[in-house]
């Protein structure tokens, strides 16, 4: 089944981010320069960044499509479900106190807008609150994926939250960086397609 274009566009970053910041040798010895250990630590945050966009601009695209459905009148499962998940107790001023439903839909739309634009991790928590309150099942999601997901959003935190002496100071291999992105890159297809087949279920 063709992919989305997120997807692709996910798929296409992370192959442009390798050529930038990886076009160095490998090196069996282990002995990478300071140079090639600060690029590896750019790769991974760059990469990391990407995956998070995919996660987040998947999870926005079916919040506007459940938000257009409803001004058109129509009720949709990830409407229903971000509903559920909404606290109605702090109703939208702009919104008449008389349709309480539109106002009870607004506030819900308004909140998961919320969540996502605060979002700041692709680790398997992050990914459950950008996606349970639209009504996909969480469930499904292939708990490999989830597990390297957090895995490789704890390599991103040990570099954003370190010092450059104290990440060069823990010589790691950049290589293998890589090749934990591209396989997130391949276990995301179908996660992408699951998404897909939500998306035109609405």
């Amino acid at each position: 089944m063709p992919q989305s274009k997120l997807y692709r566009a996910l798929s296409s970053e992370i192959k442009a981010l390798g050529k930038t910041y990886l076009s160095f040798e490998p090196r069996p010895s282990g002995n990478y320069t300071r140079r090639q250990l600060s690029a590896a630590a750019a790769y991974t945050l760059f990469a990391h960044a990407e995956f998070e966009t995919f996660l987040e601009e998947w999870a926005t695209l079916i919040v506007e499509a459940a938000h257009d459905k409803w001004l058109a009148q129509r009720a949709t499962k990830p409407i229903a479900h971000l509903c559920t998940f909404a606290d109605g107790r702090a109703p939208l001023s702009s919104v008449p106190s008389g349709d309480i439903w539109n106002e009870l839909v607004i506030n819900s739309v308004v909140k998961q807008r919320n969540i996502i634009q605060k979002n700041n991790g692709i680790k398997e928590q992050s990914v459950c609150h950008l996606f349970a309150p639209t009504g996909f099942d969480v469930r499904n999601i292939d708990p490999i994926l989830l597990g390297d997901l957090s895995a490789f959003g704890g390599l991103r935190g040990d570099h954003a939250h370190k010092s450059h002496r104290v990440q060069i100071g823990n010589a790691f291999d950049p290589f293998s960086r890589k090749v934990k992105a591209e396989s997130l890159v391949r276990l995301l297809a179908d996660f992408d397609t699951q998404l897909l087949d939500y998306f035109r279920l609405m």
